[in-house]
């Protein structure tokens, strides 16, 4: 608890700094950072190798897939020049270099519009997993914060019941929400972008 009040107190005057910072003015402004880069990555790590169950769930065994997830987005978007995909693709492989495990990266949540969106689906990539050879699957929302309507229906509810249709047990990692590593990653970006680093 004394750490999560230190941590409260170092992002408060982190917020002060920065209200102080913006020359007088009483209003806050948008303050543009360069990307995250490997801090977008720790807070995975340090997720997957701390909550119970994740770890064990992987395991060593050749019949378990692991298949992160992030919210699809529609590809015109892409096309328009947007990075995400390419932000959310290295971020996957960056994780999964740090957990020394093979992949399968799926995207979740697409629109109903009838657009074209990013995929593979979640759903997809269930079922390439199972025609792998695959008994088991641990699904990490990485493109996920915290859990919300998207993990807890889309995930708990929806693809669980996918994967028991396709005779896959399935288990998912918890989104990261307060995580240590996480607030940690973040108050050093703030902390370079208040310093106009």
């Amino acid at each position: 608890l004394r750490g999560a009040a230190e941590r409260d107190h170092q992002l408060t005057h982190l917020v002060d700094v920065g209200v102080a910072r913006l020359d007088g003015a009483q209003q806050p402004r948008l303050l543009r950072h360069a990307a995250a880069g490997d801090e977008q990555a720790a807070p995975g790590l340090a997720a997957e190798r701390r909550r119970p169950g994740a770890a064990s769930a992987l395991g060593g065994d050749d019949d378990v897939a692991l298949v992160m997830t992030a919210h699809s987005l529609p590809s015109a978007a892409i096309r328009a020049g947007d990075r995400y995909e390419a932000e959310v693709r290295a971020s996957a492989a960056a994780v999964g270099a740090l957990v020394d495990r093979p992949f399968r990266l799926a995207f979740q949540s697409q629109g109903a519009d009838g657009g074209e969106w990013l995929g593979p689906g979640l759903r997809d990539a269930l079922e390439a997993a199972r025609a792998a050879g695959a008994r088991r699957a641990v699904v990490a929302p990485i493109g996920f914060l915290a859990d919300h309507v998207e993990t807890l229906y889309d995930l708990d509810v929806e693809a669980r019941d996918w994967a028991r249709a396709l005779g896959l047990e399935l288990a998912r990692v918890p989104a990261l929400g307060a995580h240590p590593g996480l607030v940690e990653a973040l108050a050093r970006v703030a902390e370079r972008t208040l310093a106009g680093r």
